[in-house]
């Protein structure tokens, strides 16, 4: 997610079980074309596992020690944008105008706040789970390990990441003692896709 506008690539050695992340100015791309069109069939647990990878990207670049007001305002607009169309894209798959807004969640800004700032535990966490485990998605492996993250790091930014998830808990007021309250709706909604006939886990 994000690959077309940022310098990082993962590397797979199957044999070594082992998934690299690799980062060089000569990876930024020249020219990228995403069509929404093209992803019209994307499955329904596929669209939502790219769209946790994108929040994902976004609440690790916010919360890291290299964040800054950049990444955070992206944070913001990228979760913001996932809340609004995930839904839409789920219930109408040929909805192109929402296609269209979570392209643009995961690919511009998920990939412009990684590429300015950096991630942390999540990402860390579920390369070592794919690369033992190739037949997990990148991004349910993430949708796996979001929750007891946030519920961790929620104490040490706490407005930050209400900010982020007022969209979805909008009672959140930026106080280290609701970590529990983004912990217990991000974890619903992993149970939910996890029952997903077609998930892999």
């Amino acid at each position: 997610m994000g690959t077309e506008v940022n310098r990082f690539a993962v590397v797979s050695i199957s044999e070594k079980e082992y998934k690299p992340a690799i980062a060089y100015d000569c990876i930024y791309p020249m020219y990228s074309i995403d069509d929404t069109a093209l992803m019209v069939k994307l499955p329904t647990y596929q669209t939502s596992y790219v769209s946790v990878d994108a929040l994902n990207h976004v609440v690790e670049t916010a919360t890291c020690k290299a964040a800054n007001p950049f990444s955070i305002l992206l944070a913001q607009e990228t979760a913001r944008l996932v809340v609004k169309y995930l839904p839409q894209a789920l219930t109408h798959p040929n909805d192109l105008m929402a296609r269209y807004y979570l392209l643009y969640a995961s690919l511009i800004i998920g990939g412009i706040a990684f590429d300015n700032s950096l991630l942390h535990f999540t990402y860390a966490l579920e390369h070592p789970l794919s690369a033992v485990k190739p037949e997990l998605s990148h991004g349910l492996g993430l949708g796996i390990l979001l929750p007891a993250v946030v519920k961790q790091i929620y104490a040490a930014t706490p407005e930050v990441l209400a900010s982020i998830f007022s969209t979805i808990v909008p009672e959140l007021k930026g106080v280290p003692s609701e970590a529990e309250k983004p912990y217990m709706l991000i974890s619903t909604s992993r149970t939910i896709n996890r029952i997903n006939k077609n998930t892999i886990i």
